[in-house]
């Protein structure tokens, strides 16, 4: 699956015992929000118990983005789900430690997804938000 809103572009893929995301562009508008934190959502429902999320492309995400990020967050620990956030730039981590976000969230390094590689590479059809 492909989500495009504007300026966000989400690839997710894999099954329950391995989902993926890739993160691209930005997410700085209410409605991207919204979108990010639809996907998430229906993420979180599919049961598994490990999220991998490759931010490598992400550029940049506003107070809005941070806010659906964290709801994410919030919402994936009470479903006992663990979402490991991979390759965020120094740009990001900066605007992620200014708000404290970067504390809460499971970060690795880029070379750490373990998720579909099919995601990661963009190759998945096209769903809109």
């Amino acid at each position: 699956m492909y989500v495009q809103v504007q300026d966000l572009r989400i690839y997710v893929g894999g099954g329950a015992a391995n989902q993926g995301m890739s993160i691209r562009g930005v997410c700085t508008t209410v409605d991207e929000a919204r979108c990010l934190r639809g996907i998430f959502e229906e993420a979180i429902t599919r049961g598994s118990d490990t999220l991998w999320v490759d931010c490598q492309q992400l550029r940049d995400v506003s107070y809005v983005g941070q806010q659906a990020i964290f709801q994410v967050e919030q919402l994936a620990r009470a479903a006992q789900l663990i979402i490991y956030w991979c390759g965020l730039s120094v740009h990001l981590v900066q605007e992620l430690s200014a708000t404290g976000l970067y504390l809460l969230l499971r970060c690795l390094p880029a070379t750490s997804y373990q998720g579909p590689e099919s995601v990661r590479q963009g190759a998945t059809p096209l769903v809109q938000c």
